[in-house]
């Protein structure tokens, strides 16, 4: 389950396994223009929450299925994405993979297996959606970059990606299948 916020595309939150993530913006107490925002995880279950991160810049990010993971995207003072994987019983960095040459990299999606994170992109070339797969640390664009359409709000399902576009001109829910890639309106 995940929550986009009303002005933004990026994912505010994210729901797995009795718990709830979302990116919280931290303000610095004493320079306006120095501020954070990191993630924080909540047990519905206990009631506790936990930062899993410390003085960073996630723009947006997804808690795997089973709740074990996180995955966010962040955005470094050197102006470079990175994806990150956290583990949510520890709050410790798994891995962190500049992500090049993809443009403006927002609401990551992980699969029920948690082998692949779906990503959407808005680059000068147009607007793809990605899929990173964790064990080889490659990154496939599995729509092709357009200006035709946009890619917003990954999520798996099955051996589809469903996500919403613009394409028919108005919102609507469309599906590709990973393999054949072939696109469905849902």
């Amino acid at each position: 389950e995940t929550i986009s916020g009303i002005y933004l595309n990026e994912r505010t939150l994210s729901a797995g396994n009795d718990k709830l993530l979302w990116c919280e913006t931290v303000p610095d107490p004493r320079w306006g223009y120095r501020s954070y925002s990191d993630l924080k995880l909540l047990d519905t279950n206990t009631g506790n929450s936990v930062k899993l991160t410390e003085r960073k810049k996630y723009i947006s990010a997804a808690l795997s299925q089973d709740g074990k993971i996180a995955a966010g995207i962040e955005y470094t003072p050197d102006l470079k994405y990175h994806l990150t994987v956290i583990s949510t019983d520890n709050a410790e960095e798994i891995s962190s993979d500049l992500i090049e040459g993809m443009g403006h990299i927002f609401d990551p999606a992980i699969s029920g297996n948690g082998e692949s994170i779906a990503l959407s992109s808005l680059s000068d070339n147009g607007n793809a959606l990605l899929l990173y797969n964790r064990s080889t640390d490659k990154i496939e664009n599995i729509t092709g970059f357009t200006y035709e359409e946009s890619y917003r709000s990954p999520a798996f399902f099955g051996k589809y990606i469903l996500y919403v576009s613009d394409y028919s001109g108005i919102d609507n829910i469309y599906a590709i299948d990973t393999a054949t890639k072939k696109k469905y309106q849902v």
